[in-house]
């Protein structure tokens, strides 16, 4: 009886947080006796900067990782348009030397278009999960539908990106309703307790914690800054309460926003600046918040999912679906402080829309069913009746 080739899976991993929603998914597809599981590690994984997010791959054993260690030198558009070049040359190498039948890909990062750009002009199919959603106020709502457009198979975390991916002449019959994958792995997940996150952070928690992610998002510089000394001299309010930062993802004016942050932290004593955490430690230290603030996916598509109150601010996130524990407030609202002080009373049970039981393995089902024998990669634009 001859033996079946094994498929070739190659996911894509840029940063800290599309990992920690992959890495359930990569492992589960490792052990599949079908598929030769790879991985490419973008340069933000190496990178001090951000944290060296590397070292969170090879606690999760993962295999058969190819790195590249080029790194942004800037949140300048010109630094980060030439990095994209070099993620795009990089990920052509890549794909060129190992032929992969499958590549996957996760969310909207600027950078994701590299593999994806170099697998479509190799004609290899590509898998994109979290397509088909809606977010107003970053740059990455584009990005997001442009790697769907150039993909063969759509893994969406809610019903309502079915209907996005209809009107951008998608094929129905590669679009599968799978969940949120982080909704999944936090249901997985063991949490770090409540004495070792201390230990580990070397902080003491207080009876108030506030987990703080504050991203890029499109407003002129003048008013990114006004609005940081607004947010920040806001968060002053609460001096009996922890205020813990992470940094925010390389784009457009993020240093500027990671600068000011570092500042506020080294003058503050109740303020402290992690570059990462971790998606486990990230989660449980969050479980220990009493509000994650800012406007960071992980408070939209994780945290309902710990019953944890998110302040949402501004447009970045706006047109995602929003749990009842989250609540929008516009990055000109003066009365932020009265939004979180009013957060902070309410009590919400742990429900989150996008969770669906077994994400990952659905998709790894779904993967096993895919016909890699047909080269033509072509797609047809089916017009919505």
């Amino acid at each position: 009886m001859k033996k079946l080739k094994k498929r070739k899976i190659l996911f894509v991993t840029s940063n800290r947080a599309d990992f920690g929603l992959l890495s359930n998914l990569i492992k589960i597809v490792q052990k599949n006796k079908k598929f030769n599981s790879l991985v490419i590690t973008l340069g933000q994984h190496l990178d001090k900067k951000y944290g060296s997010s590397i070292n969170e791959i090879r606690k999760d054993k993962i295999k058969k990782i190819f790195k590249m260690k080029k790194k942004i030198k800037s949140s300048k558009t010109f630094h980060l348009t030439n990095y994209l070049s070099d993620v795009i040359l990089f990920s052509n190498r890549i794909i060129s030397k190992i032929n992969p039948n499958l590549i996957v890909i996760l969310g909207d990062r600027f950078e994701m278009l590299g593999p994806v750009i170099a697998g479509y002009n190799s004609n290899i199919k590509i898998a994109h999960i979290h397509g088909g959603e809606k977010t107003y106020g970053s740059k990455d709502d584009s990005i997001r539908h442009a790697i769907s457009k150039l993909s063969n198979f759509h893994f969406i975390s809610h019903k309502s990106s079915f209907k996005r991916l209809i009107q951008l002449g998608e094929d129905k019959k590669n679009i599968f309703l799978v969940g949120g994958l982080g909704a999944e792995r936090i249901q997985k997940i063991k949490l770090i307790k409540r004495t070792q996150i201390e230990k580990k952070l070397n902080l003491k928690l207080k009876s108030k914690n506030f987990l703080i992610t504050l991203n890029s998002f499109i407003e002129s510089k003048k008013n990114i800054e006004k609005f940081l000394n607004f947010f920040l001299n806001t968060l002053k309010k609460f001096s009996n309460t922890n205020l813990i930062f992470t940094s925010a993802n390389p784009d457009m004016y993020s240093d500027l926003i990671n600068n000011k942050i570092k500042k506020y932290c080294m003058k503050e004593k109740n303020a402290f600046f992690f570059k990462t955490l971790g998606f486990r430690m990230y989660n449980s230290l969050l479980k220990q918040c009493d509000l994650i603030i800012g406007n960071s996916s992980s408070g939209i598509l994780e945290a309902p999912s710990l019953g944890i109150p998110t302040i949402n601010i501004g447009d970045r996130q706006k047109g995602r679906i929003f749990s009842k524990s989250i609540i929008q407030v516009s990055y000109s609202k003066k009365n932020l402080y009265s939004c979180i002080k009013n957060a902070l009373k309410k009590k919400f049970k742990p429900v989150n829309p996008y969770y669906v039981y077994n994400s990952s393995y659905k998709i790894m089902k779904i993967f096993e069913k895919i016909n890699f024998n047909i080269d033509n990669n072509f797609k047809e634009f089916i017009d919505k009746k």
